[in-house]
């Protein structure tokens, strides 16, 4: 997460404006390939939803 670059309120705002009632979902792997074994899945699964918390939040507050 500390190398993240994805907006995640702006994504969210998107997925609201466009009327997507759906769920969202993530996945983390953990393999070889880009040294993805390297990474603390459950550190970044409560990293990843506390922003996804924190920008649902901040974009709530946000009018249409």
């Amino acid at each position: 997460m500390k190398h993240n670059t994805i907006d995640d309120a702006r994504v969210l705002k998107v997925l609201r404006d466009v009327g997507y009632r759906g769920d969202v979902e993530v996945e983390f792997v953990w393999l070889d390939w880009e040294r993805c074994n390297e990474v603390d899945n459950i550190t970044e699964t409560i990293l990843l939803r506390d922003s996804l918390l924190t920008a649902w939040q901040r974009i709530s507050k946000i009018s249409r």
